[in-house]
Order: structure tokens, then C-alpha cells, then sequence
């Protein structure tokens, strides 16, 4: 045996003793961490008095501290409102709902537009430095996408400092792996950096086709078994039978949920000084909504007999003509034609082949 191979086998003794001291003994008693804490229920509630309060990040839909979902049918404006919500939390006020909070640092997780479209959809825009744009960095494939997410993030709000982030959208990570469950796992993880790091979260998520006469529910979100279980708040956005927006407060542990005689709000969304929601007013949702309900509007307007029909373009001028919202004609015209559409699929028209409509008799 050389001196060479008699230093290496005295360094590997060592190494070997060494990690035998690490090991406790049979009588050494390994110091566990308790899993549970417990108190009795009055000292919690004096103790829970004395903290500060908890404020409204954007109204009664989002508070601080909250993971929410915001979801919707897809074209309906999603991102229009989510990146809204961010910038107003960024500035620190807002003219479409309270917000309690000082200008915040917002981190906007984007996988839905390229900068070429963010830039086209934005041009007026003037977003303070406070409102971060986070994408995927092209380097990084799918599968380190999928296994890193989560500790991407929070480098990211670690880094930043970010104390608010909003994720646009949940189905893009959910179709990386085409997994369903996957989205649970993602939802896991952004629960854990919620009570770690004490953020706040929005992530925004699809919905299956939804017939827009009924009034929203928490299980028209996809995924709404497993994904409400873990929200404190969901949130959604509808369509009026003008074609404008509104909101519904869904599910909250804050305030109290709506009813049928509650008031919500509705918006047009307007281009200008940049894409946004801006509030008209507020209403119950069975006036807002569109569809079956239709047929009384219908009804309401319709100048001549109920059996004689009234070609497309009179019937698209007659709307028109009632339309008081704040959109531009050509956006009138459009919103009259869809509402036209929508009423014959879902019968409260009918149309013949010289685009004559009629107003169908009841059933």
C-alpha cells in the first residue's frame, strides 16, 4: 500500500466517524416539532381583536391575504379586468370598487399574450413601475416548466418583494401536462406561499360553455370540485343582455354572499384612456341577464303585430335605437346582431331564409 492510498483511507475514517457523531445515541431524545397548536376558542377570538384589520384589495371580491379565483367563458375579458385589477392595486385607488390599501407592488404572471400584443392592446396605457410582467423565459422547456413552477414564482416574489401576484391563466398550466390533477398540485403549492411568504393571490381560470340565461354558480368554473376547496373567494364575469359585463361575487369568507335580490355590478368596456371595465351602474342579475329572458325584451319592443315579422336590419335599428349605453354605433350594431343570434338559438326567435324574424309563440 503507497502513502497515497493510506492518507485516502485515514480521510475516509474520519469522514465515516463523523457522520457516526451525528447520529444520536439510544438515549439521546430527538427534539420533534409539534404538528398541531391549540388554545381555547375565547383567547383566539381576543387575540384575533387585536391584530390589524384585514382591508380590501379590489371591493368585496378580493381581500388581503386571499387566494381567489376570477374565471369567465373565453372572450368575455378575463385578462381586460385582471390586468385592471392589478394596475389599480398598484396605484392604490380604483373607480370601479374600494380599494384599502396603499400603492402595491403587483407581479402579473402572463401566459396569454405575447409582447407584440400586450404592447398593441396597451399603446395608451401609462402603468407604474409597480405593475411587474412576468413570462416564461423561452429557454425553459415543458418539463422544467412543470416541475419548478412553484419555486419560480416564489424566487420571483422573494426577489421583488411582491406582496400581491395575480396568474393568467390556470388553464395554460394545466394543458402542459395534460393533466387535470395537475392543477390541483399547482393550487397546493400557491396555498403553501400564501401562508409562508403571507400574499395575496388571483388566479384567473376558464369555464366550460355556459348557457348565459341562467345566473352564475361557482360549478360553471372547470375543475369546481377540486379548485373552489381551495379558494377563500371566487369571482366571475357574466354577460348582459346588452353586451356589456358584470360581476358576481360567488364564494367569500369576508361579507355575505349574494342573493337573488342583491345588486351587482355591470360595466361596458370602453378603449380609452386604456382597455378597461368601466362601471355603469348596478342591478339584480335576472335584469342583466341575457337568453331566455330575452323573449320578454322582445316582446317589449317589437312595433307591430306579434305574427308579423320585421326583417333583420329594422329589428338590428330597433335596438340599437334603445341602447343607451355609452358604445360607439358600430358597437351597438354588433352587440344587437349577437343578441339577435343568441335569442334565435335559444328560441325566443326564429328566422326564415329571407332573414325575416319572428317572435316565437309560446310553447
Amino acid at each position: 500500500m503507497n502513502y497515497i492510498e493510506e492518507e485516502q483511507i485515514q480521510a475516509d475514517i474520519e469522514r465515516f466517524e463523523q457522520i457516526g457523531s451525528d447520529i444520536p445515541d439510544d438515549g439521546d431524545m430527538v427534539e420533534q416539532i409539534p404538528l398541531f397548536s391549540s388554545s381555547d376558542m375565547q383567547s383566539v377570538i381576543e387575540d384575533g381583536k387585536k391584530k390589524p384589520p384585514i382591508h380590501r384589495l379590489w371591493g368585496d371580491f378580493w381581500w388581503e391575504n386571499e387566494l381567489v379565483f376570477l374565471f369567465a367563458d373565453s372572450g368575455i375579458g378575463k385578462s381586460i379586468l385582471a390586468t385592471q385589477i392589478a394596475y389599480e392595486i398598484a396605484k392604490g385607488e380604483s373607480e370601479c370598487a374600494d380599494v384599502e390599501v396603499s400603492p402595491q407592488k403587483v407581479l402579473y404572471f402572463d401566459f396569454e399574450l405575447s409582447d407584440r400584443q400586450l404592447a398593441r392592446r396597451y399603446k395608451n396605457a401609462d402603468f407604474p413601475k409597480s405593475l411587474i410582467r412576468c413570462t416564461i423565459s423561452e429557454e425553459v422547456d415543458s418539463e422544467d416548466f412543470n416541475m419548478n413552477v412553484i419555486d419560480g414564482i416564489k424566487d420571483k416574489l422573494i426577489d421583488t418583494g411582491a406582496k400581491v401576484m395575480i396568474l393568467d391563466n390556470l388553464s395554460y398550466l394545466s394543458t402542459q401536462t395534460a393533466e387535470a390533477e395537475f392543477a390541483g398540485a399547482i393550487m397546493d403549492g400557491l396555498t403553501r406561499l400564501k401562508r409562508e411568504l403571507k400574499i395575496s393571490i388571483m388566479v384567473i381560470a376558464h369555464t366550460p360553455k355556459i348557457e348565459e340565461w341562467k345566473p352564475l354558480s361557482k360549478t360553471n368554473m372547470a375543475g369546481s370540485k377540486i379548485l373552489s376547496n381551495f379558494a377563500d373567494g371566487v369571482f366571475a364575469i357574466g354577460r348582459t343582455r346588452v353586451g356589456g359585463r358584470y360581476l358576481k361575487l360567488l364564494k367569500t369568507r369576508m361579507v355575505s354572499e349574494p342573493d337573488e335580490k342583491s345588486l351587482l355590478p355591470y360595466f361596458n368596456i370602453v378603449a380609452e384612456p386604456y382597455l378597461h371595465f368601466e362601471k355603469v351602474g348596478d342591478e339584480t342579475e335576472k335584469k342583466l341577464l341575457m337568453g331566455k329572458p330575452a323573449k320578454d325584451f322582445f316582446s317589449s319592443i317589437w312595433d307591430r303585430a306579434v305574427v308579423e315579422p320585421i326583417p333583420l336590419n329594422e329589428l338590428v335599428k330597433l335596438i340599437v335605437s334603445k341602447d343607451n349605453s355609452k358604445n360607439s354605433v358600430k358597437s351597438k350594431d354588433g352587440n344587437a346582431r349577437k343578441r339577435i343570434d343568441r335569442a334565435i338559438k335559444y328560441g325566443a326567435l326564429k328566422k326564415d331564409e329571407l332573414k325575416n324574424i319572428y317572435l316565437k309563440a309560446e310553447q
